[in-house]
C-alpha cells in the first residue's frame, strides 16, 4: 500500500546520509561499492558504517518493531540466487544507492544509463516471474495506489528517534568536522561520520520500506498493456521527490562541481552488468542496502548472500 509519509521521511534520512558522508568523507555512498572495499581491504572506517546499518535495525525493532520489513522463510531460490551473484558484478560499478541517489543527482551520464537499464530490466524480470503481478504487499482487494496511515506518526518513540538522529547528522559534522580535510587528517572522525552515516542509512531504507522486498517487488507490479495499476505500489517514487532531488539541489547549493562528469567506460560490460543487477533486483525485490539488514534478521540468509556476493565478485 501507498506509504505516502512514511517513505518521504525516509528519503529524507537516505538524502541526509548520503549528503553527510560526501560532504564530510568525500565519499559516495554506494553500499556495494563501499562492501567491495571492505572485503578487499578490511578498512575499520568502512567497518563502522556497516556497523552502523547493524546498529538501525535494533534500534528499529527495540523501539517500533512494526516497522521493520516482514521476510520470508529462507530459501535459496531463483531470485536468491540471481540476486547474490548479480548484484556483485563488478561491470556496472554501482547499485541503486551510487547510481539512483548518488549519481543521478551528480547529472552522471554513467548513472543515468545504468539506473535505466537495470530499471528496465529489474520490472522486466519480475514480469516474468510473476505474471499474476502479486505481492504480499497488497495482499487486499483495495487498490495498492491508495494511501494508508503513517505508521511512523503513530509512534512517539520513533519520531524522537527520527528527529533526533537527523538533528545529529547535520548538527555533530558541523560543529566537529567542518571540512573534508579535518575528517580525513582524523580517523577517528572518519570512523565516527560513516558509523553515523551508516546508522541513518538503514534508518531510511527501514523507515522508507527499501528494505522490504514485497513492497520494492510491487513497485514492479504494474501492467501498461491493458493499463492496470491495482496491483502497483508507487511509494518508492517518494524516494526521488524526497531523496534524490533534494541531493541534486543541495550538492548544487555547496557548490559541488562535478555535475558533468564525462561518459566513460560505459561498453558492453557495463551495460551486461547493469543488465544483471537489475535481474537480480528484479527476481529478488533487494539491493545490497536491505540486504545488509536482511542479514541481521536472517544471519543464515545473510551468510549465504555474502557467499555469493563474493563469487560473483570474481567476475
Amino acid at each position: 500500500m501507498f506509504t505516502m509519509v512514511d517513505t518521504a521521511i525516509g528519503a529524507l534520512l537516505l538524502h541526509q546520509a548520503t549528503t553527510s558522508l560526501l560532504f564530510n568523507n568525500g565519499a559516495i555512498l554506494g553500499v556495494s561499492g563501499l562492501l567491495r572495499e571492505l572485503v578487499r581491504t578490511r578498512s575499520l572506517a568502512i567497518a563502522s558504517f556497516f556497523f552502523g546499518m547493524a546498529l538501525s535495525y535494533g534500534a528499529i525493532k527495540s523501539i517500533a518493531p512494526e516497522v521493520l520489513p516482514v521476510y520470508p522463510n529462507v530459501k535459496w531460490d531463483l531470485g536468491t540466487t540471481l540476486f547474490a551473484l548479480t548484484t556483485s558484478i563488478m561491470y556496472c560499478g554501482g547499485c541503486t544507492s551510487g547510481h539512483m541517489l548518488c549519481g543521478i543527482p551528480r547529472l552522471s551520464p554513467r548513472s543515468f544509463i545504468a539506473t535505466a537499464i537495470f530499471f528496465t530490466t529489474a520490472a522486466t524480470t519480475f514480469h516474468i516471474l510473476n505474471p499474476s503481478l502479486a505481492t504480499s504487499a497488497c495482499p487486499s482487494k483495495t487498490p495498492c495506489y491508495e494511501t494508508i496511515p503513517s505508521l511512523v506518526l503513530k509512534s512517539r518513540s520513533l519520531c524522537l528517534l527520527l528527529s533526533l538522529n537527523a538533528l545529529t547528522i547535520e548538527t555533530l559534522p558541523r560543529l566537529y568536522i567542518p571540512t573534508i580535510q579535518t575528517s580525513a587528517s582524523s580517523p577517528i572522525a572518519r570512523q565516527a561520520i560513516y558509523l553515523l552515516c551508516g546508522y541513518t542509512f538503514g534508518l531510511g531504507l527501514l523507515v522508507s520500506g527499501m528494505a522490504s522486498p514485497a513492497k520494492v517487488s510491487a513497485f514492479f507490479a504494474f501492467s501498461l498493456f491493458p493499463l492496470d495499476l491495482t496491483k502497483w505500489d508507487p511509494s518508492l517514487l517518494m524516494v526521488i521527490l524526497c531523496g534524490m532531488i533534494p541531493n541534486m539541489a543541495r550538492w548544487r547549493w555547496r557548490g559541488c562541481t562535478f555535475f558533468k562528469t564525462p561518459l566513460q567506460g560505459c561498453d558492453w560490460k557495463f551495460v551486461l552488468g547493469a543488465a544483471t543487477f537489475g535481474a537480480g533486483w528484479g527476481a529478488s525485490g533487494i539491493c545490497p542496502g536491505p540486504a545488509i539488514l536482511r542479514a541481521m534478521a536472517q544471519p543464515i540468509w545473510g551468510s549465504l548472500w555474502l557467499l555469493g556476493f563474493w563469487l560473483g565478485g570474481l567476475t
